[in-house]
């Protein structure tokens, strides 16, 4: 994800950071080097140009000379660094971003990520989510303190060329993404539709892709095709499984909001966060493929078009400017901040 604003000279040359230490320095491994508003406050390792085992030990050595580190809940590497800091007698403050952690279905997934968990956590730890719903229930479900849980709203990923894309209409239903999607639900809303759907996920079962309807393709693409698949579309299908320990489906969304697309998704966990019914979006409850059917072939009718062009301008608005990466990373600023001007963190 790339911004136009210029940026000072970067402050990474093969993964070695400039700057002077001091107590307000923040590091990350979050790599926006085109965002001024990021770029300008904080020393990044590009992950990209070092091992996960190269990442691991620079984390934890300039966790050594900084006020805060700043570490992405989905990487390993970066989960490791923090358990490694966490060992400190005096850690840095640890901001954990997209803290959106499954239990898992068996009682050994939930055993392994709540001992992964505990061997991270401190006073010194802040976990970022997605919905307003997770910062209530993440103290529960994990067992950490409320006071360190934020909400954090996501942001859409499009870069500079899919933000530059023109308006398109499109024509038919795009559906993509693996992430507690509820594919059973969307095939049978789309099964008596009379336009083309297409899906792009990798983990459609056998079943699934046997009793596709005839107007329903399946496959597994690119990131670049995924977007254009989404651009050709006139509607977004965004079909969730409820959860009750995390949401879900939020970067899919969000894209196709940014994207000036009508999205239609399930009412799960932070949906409405994000999306106003009937302003911005169109929210149908969970499991039930008929109010799926329905909502599709009102976005897809001729004659709602002059409210569906609103509800696409709206979208669009709303995605770009209150969800954009601008916005997310004066969020993660304004939570490191806060935790810097209390002082070192006290265990």
């Amino acid at each position: 994800m790339q911004g136009t604003a210029t940026s000072p000279p970067s402050t990474v040359r093969a993964g070695m950071i400039l700057r002077l230490v001091t107590s307000d320095r923040i590091v990350s491994t979050l790599h926006y080097p085109r965002r001024s508003t990021w770029s300008g406050r904080v020393d990044t390792l590009d992950r990209s140009s070092m091992s996960r085992a190269r990442v691991i030990r620079r984390l934890v050595a300039e966790s050594r000379a900084c006020g805060a580190v700043v570490l992405d809940g989905h990487a390993t590497e970066d989960l490791l660094a923090a358990i490694a800091i966490a060992r400190r007698r005096r850690p840095p403050w640890v901001i954990v971003t997209e803290s959106t952690w499954a239990l898992g279905d068996r009682w050994l997934d939930r055993t392994a990520t709540r001992l992964a968990l505990r061997a991270l956590n401190g006073p010194h730890v802040r976990y970022c989510v997605g919905s307003t719903a997770e910062r209530d229930r993440f103290p529960h479900t994990w067992r950490v303190r409320p006071e360190q849980v934020v909400f954090l709203p996501w942001t859409h990923y499009l870069s500079d060329a899919e933000l530059a894309l023109p308006d398109r209409d499109g024509a038919g239903i795009f559906s993509g993404g693996d992430s507690f999607r509820d594919y059973d639900v969307l095939l049978e809303a789309c099964r008596t539709l009379a336009v083309p759907v297409s899906i792009a996920a990798r983990r459609l079962s056998e079943e699934q892709r046997a009793a596709l309807p005839p107007n329903v393709t399946a496959q597994t693409v690119s990131h670049e095709r995924f977007m254009e698949l989404m651009h050709a579309a006139r509607v977004v299908a965004v079909p969730l499984i409820p959860r009750e320990d995390r949401s879900a489906g939020q970067a899919t969304y969000l894209n196709a909001m940014a994207m000036g697309k009508v999205a239609v998704v399930t009412e799960v966990l932070g949906v409405r966060d994000y999306v106003d019914h009937a302003q911005t979006g169109l929210i149908v409850p969970p499991h039930d493929p008929a109010a799926m059917r329905s909502a599709l072939e009102w976005a897809l009718d001729p004659a709602n078009d002059d409210e569906v062009a609103r509800m696409r301008s709206a979208a669009k608005t709303v995605a770009r400017e209150r969800f954009g990466p601008e916005n997310y990373l004066a969020g993660i600023l304004e939570v490191a901040d806060a935790l810097l001007a209390q002082g070192p963190p006290r265990g």
